[in-house]
């Protein structure tokens, strides 16, 4: 007789709410049966499941791949930079972003024209009032 490998593993999905009345962050855990067809997940390991078809009475869900094994969450988490700047391309604010400083280019080169027609005011005033001396 071959020893089987279990290809069920349990994962608990952790997430934060807001207590309704109270106000305060609580963590609320759900526990849910995976299959894991390789065997490659380990307790403590920080995995990612996706649904599928019914494997068993009560499991829906399968193991789509570990990111990290037990004590390298921190490592396999990404950087706030890179989320910042996936979420900027995904939403277009690139794009946003971008518009303004033509604007202002625009901008500055009217406001450009406007102090040279205002120092050839000032002067005009100057003179006017060495006239008027």
């Amino acid at each position: 007789m071959s020893a089987k490998t279990p290809k069920t593993v349990i994962v608990e999905i952790e997430r934060m709410r807001e207590h309704p009345l109270y106000k305060k962050v609580i963590r609320v855990r759900k526990r849910v049966p995976a299959h894991d067809a390789t065997g490659e997940a380990k307790a403590g390991d920080l995995v990612r499941i996706q649904e599928s078809r019914p494997f068993s009475a009560t499991k829906r869900w399968q193991v789509a791949e570990v990111i990290s094994r037990e004590g390298e969450a921190y490592a396999a988490a990404p950087r706030a930079a890179d989320i910042e700047k996936a979420l900027e391309e995904t939403e277009g604010v690139t794009e946003l972003l971008s518009k303004p400083e033509r604007e202002i280019v625009e901008a500055g080169l009217e406001e450009d024209a406007d102090v040279e027609d205002g120092s050839d005011a000032r002067a005009e005033g100057a003179s006017s009032k060495a006239e008027r001396t």
